[in-house]
């Protein structure tokens, strides 16, 4: 159903020009804390969504199952890395997601052995969704309505588990965590990769980016990683006085 581009039978890990592993190691240099990305995942501002988006790639290529799959009630040690209760009920699963899940299940049977570059088998999955009728959505929509039902019965019965971890009060008078060096420069660029072309979708924009923060001299990121320090160290001030005067 959906053509998936590969590479010489192994898994593709880069993006473009920037490697997975690049740009795990910049979000996590960032300081900054990212919800879990997900297929449909809310778009909180500009800075998130573009990090959302590029984390959303490095997992997926690491473990797919966790976007196209989610069966957390069946997997203890995934469900409680991620922080969540392994006997809640699987999360309700959406029409595009079962669609997605039918093309993945139809490229292993054509290409058992084959690796899948998955930001472009994304890509595919939604420009071909794009284009099908409404008749063709409608099993898809029949599935998701399915499994809507079958998520709000086990709800039900659902008992939240005791005993878990309390949610970190957050101080709303407490600073604002300090970007990085890569976010700055992205703020900067930003808008021009926008203007330029303007029918880029924010994945496409935030590729561009991580490819041009990716070719940029080291002697041209200084003033970026600079004001990063700066910022980071008035950051550290602020936060020092607060937990002094709590």
């Amino acid at each position: 159903m959906v053509a998936v581009g590969e590479e010489g039978g192994r898994p593709v890990q880069r993006i473009g020009t920037v490697s997975y592993s690049r740009l795990a190691h910049q979000q996590r240099a960032s300081s900054h804390s990212f919800d879990l990305p997900t297929v449909h995942c809310a778009q909180r501002s500009e800075f998130n969504t573009m990090a959302n988006t590029l984390h959303y790639y490095q997992l997926l290529h690491a473990a797919p199952e966790l976007f196209l799959y989610p069966r957390a009630s069946e997997n203890f040690d995934t469900a409680v890395r991620m922080g969540k209760d392994p006997s809640k009920p699987r999360g309700k699963m959406s029409s595009y997601a079962y669609f997605v899940q039918t093309c993945r299940e139809e490229h292993k049977k054509k290409h058992p052995e084959a690796s899948v570059n998955f930001a472009e088998f994304s890509k595919k999955c939604s420009e071909r969704w794009r284009t099908m009728s409404a008749k063709e959505k409608g099993k898809f929509e029949d599935l998701a309505r399915q499994d809507k039902a079958r998520y709000e019965r086990e709800m039900m019965s659902y008992t939240p588990a005791r005993g878990g971890k309390k949610k970190k009060f957050k101080d709303p008078n407490a600073p604002k965590r300090p970007p990085s060096a890569f976010f700055i420069f992205c703020a900067d660029f930003r808008p021009k990769v926008k203007g330029e072309t303007p029918g880029l979708t924010i994945g496409d924009v935030a590729k561009r980016l991580g490819e041009m923060w990716n070719s940029t001299a080291a002697e041209d990121k200084q003033p970026y990683e600079k004001k990063a320090a700066k910022l980071k160290e008035k950051y550290e001030k602020d936060f020092y006085v607060l937990e002094k005067d709590t």
